[in-house]
C-alpha cells in the first residue's frame, strides 16, 4: 500500500519503481521532491541574496548623495558676547513727580529720588547717579556735580522692574543761595571719565528744585534756572561753566 503524505507536509512523494520487500512482496520506491513551500523558500533566499547585492552596490552612491546634499561644519561656530541694552526708567514710578516743582526748605536735611527701571544688563550692574545742574557745562562734563546712588544688580526685562534710588543730603551740592536748580536721576552701564554712560546706554529724568531760605522763604517764580545746553549725547568741549 502506498503511504499518503500527511496534510500540510512540505513535500510530495511520487512512486517511480518497485522492489521486493522483506516478505517478498513488492515495495514501492519513492523519489522525494521539494514541495511548494520548499520552492517558495528557495525563491525567497534567492531574492534576499539579490537584494543584499543591490544594497551593497547602491549604498556608496546613497551615502555620497547624503554628504553632497548636506552642509558640513568645518569650523567651530562663533558666539557673540551679549551686550547690555539701554535701561528704561518707568514714568509712572518716578518719585517725586517730575511735573512738580520741588521745594527744599532751609532746614531740610535730605531728599530721596527714586524710580523703577527695566533693562537687559548682560551681567553688568546698573550705575545710578544724581546729577546737579545737568545741562550746564563744567569743563568737559555736562553737569556741575553728582551724588552716587545705589548700584542695581544685573537683571533682565523678564525679571520685572527694579528699584533705582539716589539720596540728596544737605551740603552735598553748592546750594547756599536760594534759587532754582536742577536735579537729574541718571542710570546706565559703565560711566566714562566724563561722568556719562558709554555707547548712549542710559536713561535720565530731571526735576526743577527751588532752594528756600530761612528769611525770605521759597522763590515765587522759576527764575535764573540753570541752562540745559548740553547732555551726554551733546558733550561740551571744555572751557568751564
Amino acid at each position: 500500500m502506498i503511504p499518503r503524505e500527511r496534510p500540510g507536509s512540505p513535500h510530495i512523494a511520487t512512486a517511480v519503481s518497485q522492489r521486493p520487500g522483506p516478505d517478498g512482496s513488492p515495495e514501492p520506491t519513492f523519489l522525494r521532491q521539494r514541495g511548494a513551500r520548499g520552492r517558495r523558500s528557495g525563491l525567497a533566499r534567492s531574492s534576499l541574496k539579490v537584494g543584499v547585492r543591490l544594497a551593497a552596490a547602491v549604498a556608496p552612491a546613497g551615502l555620497l548623495a547624503m554628504l553632497t546634499g548636506s552642509c558640513l561644519i568645518t569650523t567651530d561656530p562663533e558666539f557673540k558676547v551679549p551686550e547690555p541694552g539701554p535701561p528704561v526708567l518707568l514714568p509712572d514710578t518716578l518719585s517725586p513727580d517730575p511735573r512738580d516743582i520741588i521745594q527744599i526748605s532751609a532746614t531740610e536735611a535730605e531728599r530721596l529720588f527714586e524710580a523703577q527701571v527695566q533693562s537687559d544688563d548682560a551681567g553688568v550692574p546698573l550705575e545710578v547717579r544724581l546729577l546737579f545742574n545737568y545741562g550746564q557745562a563744567d569743563g568737559e562734563q555736562p553737569y556741575v556735580d553728582f551724588i552716587e546712588g545705589t548700584d542695581v544688580p544685573p537683571g533682565t526685562v523678564a525679571d520685572g522692574p527694579r528699584a533705582v534710588r539716589a539720596r540728596w543730603t544737605k551740603g552735598k551740592f553748592n546750594m547756599s543761595q536760594a534759587g532754582c536748580y536742577r536735579f537729574t536721576l541718571m542710570v546706565g552701564h559703565d560711566f566714562d571719565n566724563r561722568g556719562c554712560p558709554q555707547q548712549d546706554d542710559y536713561d535720565a529724568v530731571s526735576w526743577l528744585v527751588l532752594q528756600c531760605d530761612a528769611i525770605n522763604g521759597c522763590p515765587t517764580a522759576l527764575t535764573d534756572c540753570p541752562p540745559s545746553d548740553f547732555d551726554c549725547r551733546n558733550l561740551p568741549t571744555g572751557g568751564g561753566s
